[in-house]
């Protein structure tokens, strides 16, 4: 999932969205989405935001155009926010990436 337009350096935020497993380890409870929250879930979900990324938005648009990458529907606004909220909550997110998410903040208020 891409959580910010491109910064002025073209840098997107990233965050997969993974099922929940019972008892999984890797579950990252900072956010917990329910089917009913976005239509394209099947099972209750979480963001694994260990597996959070910089990329460039160009790169993106390639992978997408490459059919690597598929183009989904907006979440909707209260379950992004959720979404963004838990970058700050999770514990499971590498240091430098939480201070770059604080950078494009700044960036894109």
């Amino acid at each position: 999932m891409v959580c910010n337009d491109p910064t002025n350096f073209d840098d997107v935020f990233l965050v997969p969205i993974c099922s929940v497993r019972e008892n999984d380890p890797q579950t990252d409870e900072a956010c917990i989405l329910l089917k009913h929250e976005y239509t394209k879930l099947r099972h209750t979900s979480y963001v694994a935001y260990k597996h959070a990324q910089l990329s460039k938005a160009s790169t993106i648009i390639e992978e997408i155009e490459a059919g690597k990458f598929s183009v989904l529907d907006d979440l909707n606004g209260q379950t992004f926010l959720k979404v963004i909220a838990g970058i700050k909550k999770t514990k499971r997110i590498k240091p430098v990436l939480k201070a770059q998410w604080e950078d494009i903040k700044k960036q894109n208020p």
